[in-house]
């Protein structure tokens, strides 16, 4: 798949009228998702436009603990096709800047900003997120939605932008208490995750455990979802894909249960001055 051909795929959007937005949004995208022009995980595939588990819920329950405003500019971290992005400018009234290192993506996202009439409100770039372009103190709000890199370059990057009294707003995978390996090279623990923020003098608000959460809003309702409309993706992809899907979300529903990794979420909040 070329860029020029995603390039002509994106340019071709057109938002169907009337209806939920995020839902109008979906039906226009999937036959890209479905034609893996933007990755082939299924997962991803049948995520859609909010590549995360949860989707739109998830987005509104992490909104409404990190309490965003219409004041607020928001930087959403591997913002993928701008899902979260669309919802927080549409649903809260705040500013959105999105970043992720995919090109395509970031080139759906600005198209869907655009047709969706928020592109006063949304802005998209391709960068690292250890290394991005932005000024000191520039956002209100640092997201990130099960996407982070256990890497202390990017929590550093987070609070170099992060105005002072700015809020981190997070959902990121956590692997075990009892995992032993490198620390600097395995997705660090809740406890560990809590005490990287607080050694920045951050105050943690909100520190969950979302195993159960995760399991019944994240893979069973992409299960359902699947199952539902299987003929779609047995039309575009095939019964096997759909089989093949259907027992890697069993897989990670069993790796959850016994306790192989997880997800996690923050709310935590910038010291006024140091």
């Amino acid at each position: 798949m070329t860029l020029g051909t995603i390039r002509e795929t994106i340019a071709a959007w057109r938002l169907p009228p009337g209806g939920d937005l995020l839902e109008r949004i979906e039906s226009m995208i999937e036959p890209a998702l479905l034609a893996g022009q933007f990755g082939s995980s299924p997962t991803q595939i049948v995520c859609g436009l909010q590549y995360h588990l949860g989707g739109a819920e998830d987005t509104r329950q992490l909104a409404d603990l990190a309490q965003i405003g219409p004041a607020d500019h928001v930087l959403d971290v591997c913002c993928f096709l701008g899902g979260p992005a669309v919802q927080l400018a549409a649903s809260y009234g705040c500013r959105v800047t999105g970043i992720d290192i995919s090109e395509t993506a970031i080139l759906g996202a600005r198209r869907i900003a655009a047709l969706a009439g928020l592109e006063e409100r949304l802005a998209f770039e391709v960068t690292d997120a250890a290394h991005m372009p932005f000024a000191d103190g520039a956002f209100d709000v640092i997201w990130n939605q099960g996407s982070l890199n256990h890497d202390p370059a990017w929590l550093a990057e987070f609070d170099r932008l992060l105005r002072p009294g700015g809020r981190l707003a997070l959902v990121f995978q956590v692997c075990p208490a009892q995992t032993p390996p490198n620390p600097d090279d395995h997705p660090w623990t809740l406890e560990e995750m809590a005490a990287r923020v607080r050694a920045m003098g951050y105050r943690v608000h909100v520190l969950d455990d979302l195993t159960e959460r995760e399991i019944v809003l994240g893979w069973e309702a992409l299960a359902q979802r699947l199952e539902e409309r299987r003929d779609v993706y047995a039309a575009a992809l095939g019964e096997g894909w759909v089989q093949e899907a259907l027992a890697e979300f069993q897989e990670e529903i069993a790796a959850m249960r016994r306790g192989a990794w997880s997800n996690g979420r923050m709310i935590a909040t910038k010291p006024d001055a140091r």
